[in-house]
């Protein structure tokens, strides 16, 4: 495919939101820490490398990112691919950051309404939306449309129900998943599941035991203070960063059975694939 001509700014596209799924000072510290926090980090290195694993070899691809936030992982996939990067946000607020990490194609935009013609992108990587998005389905049926045949869809959402807690308030949740719901949502949109696994699964029992013990709210609600995923920085932001590369090579390989994130990689199949 040859290199996208787009070129846009923040307020480019015609969809703009004043109410951010996220707050400001959330974005601010995800830019921060995008280059060195571990679980970023890990995040990274595992999508480049599922990606590597299933991509059609191409002398370019054009990769979109929705929800890119700050822009961290297009940076990563531009150093280290030949992309055509191109970011998305609900918030116009994170795409100056994306600017200044060199990502010029970027916009507000809705999920569920992407200015983009069908089949424009060889990779779309969605982290952390869906579960913002009130009707998921059209979220994902919207991706779908985007993905050039034989191109791939990675999604990523936070993990089972049980888990829920104040901070899926705070951050504007919807809903958590299971890999399975998450599949079968994705195969509703017309793509085909190639990989799904759960990352971390070292924190869910952390998170697990933080949710059943931390008070509750007046509708019973767990008031968590934090994500109960710890180390910043320092030795312990290492050994952290060392534990996760060992589970996410478990996990692209052969996939895990539980942990607090579930992602899947998908498929927009080729008119002669035989499992369309």
């Amino acid at each position: 495919m040859s290199e996208l001509n787009i070129h846009t700014s923040a307020g480019d596209f015609a969809f703009s939101s004043n109410n951010p799924p996220m707050e400001k000072h959330i974005y601010e510290l995800v830019d921060s820490l995008a280059e060195t926090y571990w679980r970023y980090v890990a995040r990274h290195e595992a999508f480049a490398q599922l990606w590597k694993q299933y991509q059609r070899p191409q002398p370019q691809y054009n990769v979109l990112d929705v929800g890119c936030g700050t822009g961290g992982l297009l940076s990563y996939l531009m150093r280290r691919a030949p992309v055509n990067a191109v970011g998305v946000d609900l918030f116009a607020g994170t795409l100056p950051y994306c600017q200044r990490r060199g990502i010029r194609s970027v916009g507000v935009a809705d999920a569920t309404a992407l200015p983009f013609g069908a089949g424009t992108f060889d990779f779309i990587v969605t982290q952390d939306v869906v579960e913002h998005v009130a009707n998921d389905r059209a979220a994902l049926q919207e991706i779908a449309r985007v993905c050039a045949p034989g191109g791939l869809v990675l999604v990523l959402v936070p993990a089972f129900q049980f888990l829920w807690s104040a901070r899926d308030v705070e951050l504007h949740h919807y809903r958590r998943y299971t890999v399975p719901q998450l599949a079968d949502l994705i195969q509703q949109s017309g793509l085909v599941v190639s990989h799904r696994t759960y990352m971390d699964a070292w924190l869910l029992p952390l998170l697990w035991a933080a949710v059943l013990t931390a008070p509750r709210s007046a509708d019973g609600t767990a008031q968590l203070a934090s994500d109960a995923a710890p180390g910043q920085n320092g030795w312990l932001n290492q050994v952290l960063l060392a534990v996760s590369r060992i589970e996410s090579g478990i996990a692209n390989r052969f996939g895990l059975p539980f942990g607090v994130s579930a992602v899947v990689l998908a498929h927009k199949p080729l008119a002669q694939d035989p499992h369309k």
